[in-house]
């Protein structure tokens, strides 16, 4: 092998066959870090003899420069990433990262710094080659183009010591959270994007194909026309050209969509579709060299104005699965308002919503969940430590089990207004894979100091509400705000709340459903009485009254509780009407035993009306009343009667005993 200067490529080819072994992907350096004219190697496999082969074809050429190394290659490939820092800014920024210090595993030294190795996680496939924090600490991650790192002992790289055969540690949740909300998203935002007329490698077709093979089957009914969008994206992440990206489309329709594979229009219109959404990506840095700047779109550059039209027959055939978090209450996916007077435990109840979700129990302990998922509250008036105490004796009383990873709570309230805001939204809610995204209260999140005057205009209100709600038709998650409802009079304070009550404008035309909270009766300690009310564009919903019970903190012996009991309202009004039927019965007979003793305490002589009433002290027409319904039962006959003045008259009465005159 030809070279300008003596080198022993035994510590490397060892090297190179220990992290082989490792199963990670390995690329010969031919000049310090970088695989300069190793084309196509993120797509290939090398042996040693590839190793010796690239540094026979480079040392002649680079001459001086010329400086054999191993690299490994990252992200997938390897299922490792690599955080590297050049100072001790950078490095104590990853240990804050990282919740305080570095797990235990592979580290190495570079001439400036260092690097620290973690497991790849999946959740980091949306995101580039490499994310920079402020502090210029990298890490890099793989992505698309196959980012690869120089390990020792390439040039001036040496593994601190003890470290080289540690098992490689899992990235901090923290760490993966931070690369989240760091990184630049591969999906672009243009509009609209140019096909390139260029072909692509087959070393790029190939590992594109290896990708889509990695990718769920897209199956009728079980969320298939999402998951082959989602192919046809993660072909344009390879390629631009269309010819290409259809036939790697076509692959994955015959070998990944189970019996029924979509037909070719349609896989068309799915790619066209994932081309407007997110233009294509070249996979390796060499293929740049031939694409001329207008066959890539132009990120932020909007193109024209284009339908997707449907026609009936496909309109017909297409699947939109309905689900539902909370069935016939809550749909999945469509935006929700959680509405109520004041001081009608909107919160609360959102908060029971939250729990139950998160552990799968039924909402209100009444209303089964579909399944245990992630959810996220954001609270913007109700204290820390009061939500904390409701929650966990909301579980408790349940026997909730609240898994860590489906309940998510903050207290900081974004602006729906501010596109910064609105992308972390979407990046958390993606990044957790949460269901139901809830903010309370909506008005401290809608309006800030310089929209204050857009309250009223439905117009300008739904331009905010509209983008916080796209971002549920996006990802799939029901995006919902809980909302005051205007003051309204005594008179009607008790009465089941609607949708108009609702305050500020452009709400009730966001919502795609609803549920609303009003109260049926004055609060006593501990009691709230109220009226439920759940409704939607699909058609579900219904009416309930909720008794709860939140007991008395401030009494040891009653102490704090969550007991509720909920009653659709016809059951409710029937038990309510018998409810009272029974206390006017039980009012009657207490009415009746009160007249037989005064009769028979004047030895069922006989007395007036006027007597009778005056004795039992009631009012006229509740004299006659209870009178009459004596005589109804056979209880009391008419008789004469003698007062003080005058001797026997006509218009007593006195008890019926045994059917016989006394």
């Amino acid at each position: 092998m030809h070279q300008t200067k003596t080198t022993n490529f035994a510590p490397i080819l060892a090297a190179r066959e220990q992290y082989a072994g490792r199963g990670w992907k390995t690329v010969p350096l031919t000049e310090g870090k970088t695989p300069n004219g190793v084309k196509g190697w993120q797509a290939k496999t090398f042996d040693a003899d590839d190793f010796n082969g690239a540094w026979a074809r480079k040392a002649p050429e680079l001459g001086d420069k010329f400086a054999p190394g191993v690299g490994v290659q990252l992200g997938p490939a390897s299922q490792i990433i690599d955080a590297e820092w050049d100072n001790d800014d950078q490095l104590s920024k990853l240990v804050e990262l990282c919740g305080g210090s570095l797990p235990d595993g592979p580290q190495f030294t570079s001439k400036k710094g260092g690097h620290a190795l973690f497991k790849w996680d999946d959740r980091l496939a949306a995101i580039g080659a490499t994310v920079d924090f402020p502090t210029d600490l990298k890490v890099r991650i793989g992505g698309v183009k196959g980012a690869q790192s120089a390990f020792p002992p390439s040039p001036g790289k040496a593994w601190v010591e003890g470290t080289e055969h540690l098992p490689v540690p899992a990235a901090p949740e923290s760490l993966i959270v931070a690369l989240l909300a760091n990184a630049k998203a591969t999906k672009a935002s243009s509009d609209a994007v140019q096909w390139s007329e260029h072909r692509f490698g087959d070393d790029i077709v190939e590992t594109c194909r290896e990708c889509l093979e990695k990718m769920p089957d897209a199956i009728s009914g079980d969320n298939g026309h999402d998951k082959f969008f989602a192919a046809a994206c993660e072909t344009l992440r390879h390629v631009g050209n269309r010819e290409q990206a259809a036939d790697l489309l076509r692959w994955f329709n015959d070998n990944k969509t189970g019996d029924e594979p979509f037909d070719d229009d349609e896989l068309l219109r799915k790619l066209d579709g994932a081309a407007e959404d997110q233009p294509p990506r070249l996979a390796a840095e060499d293929e740049f060299d031939d694409v001329a700047p207008q066959d890539v779109a132009v990120a932020g550059k909007k193109g024209p104005f284009a339908f997707s039209f449907m026609r009936w027959d496909e309109f017909q055939a297409a699947d939109f699965p309905q689900r539902y978090l909370v069935p016939n209450i809550i749909v999945e996916g469509e935006s929700l308002i959680i509405g109520g007077r004041t001081k009608s435990l909107k919160t609360m109840l959102t908060l029971d919503l939250m729990v139950s979700l998160a552990s799968g129990e039924p909402f209100l302990g009444y209303f089964p969940v579909s399944a245990p998922t992630p959810v996220a509250f954001l609270s913007g008036e109700s204290g820390k430590a009061t939500l904390q105490r409701a929650a966990k004796t909301m579980a408790e009383h349940r026997g909730a089990k609240v898994p860590n990873d489906n309940f998510f709570i903050d207290f900081k309230l974004p602006s729906l207004s501010d596109k910064t805001h609105l992308g972390a939204i979407e990046t958390a809610i993606r990044h957790y894979g949460i269901k139901l995204f809830c903010i309370d209260p909506a008005y401290l999140a809608t309006l800030s100091a310089g929209n204050t005057d857009k309250a009223s205009n439905q117009f300008a209100m739904g331009l905010i509400l509209e983008p916080y709600g796209r971002i549920g038709v996006e990802t799939g998650c029901t995006m919902a705000l809980v909302h005051h409802a205007k003051k309204t009079t005594r008179a009607d304070a008790f009465k089941p709340m609607s949708r108009d009550d609702l305050t500020q404008s452009g709400f009730d035309a966001w919502m795609r459903q609803w549920i609303l909270v009003s109260r049926r009766s004055e609060y006593r300690k501990g009691q709230h009485d109220l009226h439920m009310e759940a409704g939607g564009s699909a058609c579900h919903g219904g009416q309930w009254r909720v008794a709860v019970d939140e007991g008395q903190p401030s009494d040891p012996l009653i102490g704090r509780r969550w007991a509720v009991r909920v009653l659709p309202i016809d059951e409710a009004e029937q038990a309510e009407a018998a409810a009272k039927s029974d206390a006017a019965a039980l009012e009657l007979s207490l009415d009746f035993g009160q007249v037989r003793s005064v009769l028979l305490a004047n030895d069922n002589h006989g007395m007036s009306k006027t007597a009778i009433g005056e004795k039992c002290h009631f009012g006229k027409a509740k004299r006659d009343a209870v009178i009459q319904a004596m005589l109804d039962a056979d209880e009391l006959e008419e008789c004469d009667y003698v007062s003080s003045n005058h001797g026997p008259k006509p218009g007593g009465f006195r008890v019926k005993i045994g059917g016989e005159d006394e």
